[in-house]
């Protein structure tokens, strides 16, 4: 299985990365990230996904851990390119515990600095910061 990333421009959210999971030619999972300057946001157009989800594993391939690998690749490459948060918005209940499992353990091996869930917001939110607010103020 191969992992690749694409930049893609985006009409309504500037540039975009798209990191995408490969078994021999068939895609089984995609993740995405729009990049800003200090905040980006989780994000895949939806004519790149057809579906409407930002990040996404086919069934068959599910349980194996491949979607987190996907949102580990998206926190890595949006703190390399410069964003301080990651910003995942209309969260769905159902895939809370996958957040959930994905940014503790990426809290616990030093891939970022903190994060927040605002589970009373409709949807549910998430806030992930990447760096630390003194990193975030040096890096500007």
């Amino acid at each position: 299985m191969t992992l690749r990333v694409k930049e893609l421009k985006d009409v309504l959210k500037g540039n975009v990365l798209l990191i995408e999971k490969y078994d021999e030619n068939k895609r089984i999972g995609y993740c995405g990230i729009a990049l800003s300057d200090l905040v980006s946001e989780l994000y895949v157009p939806v004519y790149e996904s057809g579906s409407g989800y930002d990040i996404w594993v086919d069934r068959p391939y599910r349980g194996r851990g491949l979607g987190e690998e996907l949102m580990r690749s998206a926190l890595e490459l949006a703190k390399e390119r410069g964003s301080a948060v990651l910003e995942i918005k209309d969260v769905l209940r159902e895939s809370m515990g996958f957040y959930e499992r994905s940014l503790r353990k990426a809290l616990e091996e030093g891939v970022i600095h903190d994060y927040v869930i605002l589970k009373d917001t409709v949807p549910p939110e998430i806030h992930v910061f990447l760096k630390s607010p003194e990193d975030a103020i040096n890096q500007q």
